[in-house]
């Protein structure tokens, strides 16, 4: 009997849309784990673009991972090799309609997310409908068939948690048992990373307040640079400076250079960094300059992707200069500035997650965090928002006499799984900039109920 609804087969996603959806099938691994139980090959009209995604799919399905273009590109070579004859298209329009799918920019995650719904529930309803109709026409009400296509619905709206399953006892024998301790990249700072133990964990977001001017980009310096000499990857995005100002301050704290004399000595400096990567290769630092609020989020996590594919780098660490300049999506751009900047936050800590990285920003603080001996997550600008996202807050405090003396503290007031309230006494080198351990001084403990806190959220602009 003849289908009263939709062709099920081939209307699931429109012809126009298609590509765009294999784009972000293909590229990014949230969108396909949320549909690949859902999104078959044949809800595809191409035939190229069926054994792209069915390469894709059955990749993931094994190894629970996006399936890497170059094994794709030696995927879709063996499959032309072996039916070169009985083709029914040219060999050439394989590699085209793979370079196109990649071409597709994957910058609006939720978008083309929430689209795809909307494509797979219509599907899925008609579905059910159809079933459920052909049910009672045969004077049977076959539930199997029924419970089954319901089954699938919730499956869709619950974004394949099958994948995301796993019984204490059922699935005991199918468990491998790992070392379930967070993986932690150090700053360099051995009294800082102390308090850390050991460092900012992979998947964690750490935030480094201070008021403007006070040393959060170089903080993130010192960071990139500890992380680097332990052969860590680094990635580091910069909103407010130059790449070139950014590039020489890495040269100057690994070379031990006065920043301003680096083209005095352009040759030493040129020797040194040689030398430092026959002892670090493969390990680097990328710099990559944005303009201020030209960058969001999610194009962000396109940006990893892209240097993960197309450079062959893959971070340890991001280094973002800062978060609070970012754009917001365009779904968070008629929201209060709070909730926007909390957005930002949360799909911060998401790519930390996702791709497994340590990931440091720096926050502005009020205008009257300037007066105070101990800044606080409370003097955070904008959006206390942040601060209840973040794995780590800590906070660069100085009085005037401590900056004469270019020496300062670390306050650690979150650590969610150390202790916190720690003050760390640091050094200021305004010569490398960067920071440097206060071997003179030592962590100390500050009682929470003597830190003078604000009440309230912390809305005031940022100075």
């Amino acid at each position: 009997m003849e289908s009263t609804y939709l062709n099920l087969e081939t209307s699931v996603i429109p012809s126009d849309h298609q590509l765009e959806v294999l784009g972000y099938l293909l590229q990014d691994k949230e969108v396909l784990a949320r549909f690949a139980e859902s999104v078959r090959p044949e809800h595809f009209e191409n035939p190229v673009h069926r054994l792209l995604y069915k390469t894709a799919r059955e990749y993931f399905i094994q190894y629970m991972n996006a399936c890497p273009k170059k094994i794709l590109e030696r995927e879709v070579g063996v499959f032309i090799q072996k039916n070169e004859r009985d083709l029914a298209v040219p060999p050439i329009m394989f590699w085209e309609e793979l370079e196109k799918a990649y071409r597709v920019p994957i910058s609006e995650t939720q978008y083309v997310t929430d689209k795809i719904m909307k494509y797979i529930m219509r599907y899925q309803l008609a579905s059910l409908g159809e079933v459920s109709l052909d049910s009672a026409r045969q004077g049977q009400t076959d539930m199997v068939r029924v419970g089954r296509e319901i089954n699938s619905l919730f499956s869709i709206l619950s974004g394949g948690v099958k994948q995301r399953m796993e019984f204490l006892i059922g699935d005991v024998q199918r468990r491998s048992r790992q070392n379930q301790a967070i993986e932690k990249i150090p700053t360099g700072l051995r009294q800082f990373d102390s308090v850390l133990g050991g460092g900012l964990g992979r998947g964690e977001l750490g935030v480094m307040l201070a008021p403007t001017g006070w040393g959060k980009s170089f903080f993130l310096v010192t960071a990139g640079s500890g992380a680097l000499k332990r052969r860590c990857n680094v990635m580091h995005v910069t909103l407010e400076l130059s790449r070139e100002k950014v590039i020489s301050r890495y040269e100057s704290f690994m070379t031990r250079l006065a920043k301003n004399s680096l083209s005095e000595v352009s040759e030493l400096v040129t020797q040194k960094l040689l030398r430092l990567r026959r002892v670090l290769q493969p390990a680097d630092v990328l710099v990559i300059e944005y303009p201020t609020r030209g960058l969001t989020v999610e194009e962000l996590r396109a940006v990893i992707i892209q240097t993960q594919l197309g450079r062959d780098f893959t971070p340890d660490v991001l280094l973002l200069d800062y978060a609070d300049i970012l754009q917001p999506s365009w779904a968070d751009r008629e929201k209060t500035r709070y909730e926007a900047l909390m957005n930002i936050y949360e799909r911060l800590r998401g790519i930390a997650q996702e791709f497994k990285l340590a990931i440091w920003t720096g926050s502005q603080t009020t205008r009257k965090a300037l007066s105070k001996t101990i800044i606080t997550i409370q003097d955070i600008a904008e959006s206390f928002g942040k601060a209840q996202v973040a794995d780590v807050v800590a906070a660069i405090c100085q009085t005037d006499e401590e900056a004469r003396a270019n020496k300062g503290r670390f306050y650690l007031d979150k650590v969610r799984e150390n202790q916190s309230h720690i003050i760390v006494p640091f050094r200021k080198n305004f010569d490398i900039s960067t920071f440097t351990e206060d071997v003179d001084a030592h962590p100390q403990e500050a009682v929470p109920s003597q830190v003078a806190y604000e009440t309230g959220r912390s809305d005031d602009v940022p100075f």
